[in-house]
């Protein structure tokens, strides 16, 4: 894995943490849909899959229903990429 994808994934990670014990569920939730950005582009879906439904979950509890509906999208584009392997 390149250089950059390691330190994103690692900031990723770290704002993750800084935020998860308050109560900003919607700055945890844009948090986790950008890190699964990043393991998406460090070619690990699985990650990402889980960060995805992390912060789907709570924007469905949130009842953040563009944001979950957008959340769902990615999701699902996600599933296709890994199904189709590559080109």
């Amino acid at each position: 894995m390149p250089a950059g994808f390691a330190t994103a994934r690692r900031l990723a990670d770290e704002a993750e943490a800084l935020v998860s014990p308050t109560s900003l569920a919607a700055l945890k939730a844009q948090i986790l849909v950008a890190k699964a950005e990043v393991n998406r582009l460090a070619g690990a879906p699985g990650q990402a899959k889980t960060s995805l439904r992390a912060a789907l979950q709570i924007y469905q509890d949130r009842r953040a229903t563009p944001l979950a509906d957008k959340t769902k999208a990615a999701l699902t584009a996600l599933a296709a990429s890994t199904s189709a392997g590559p080109v």
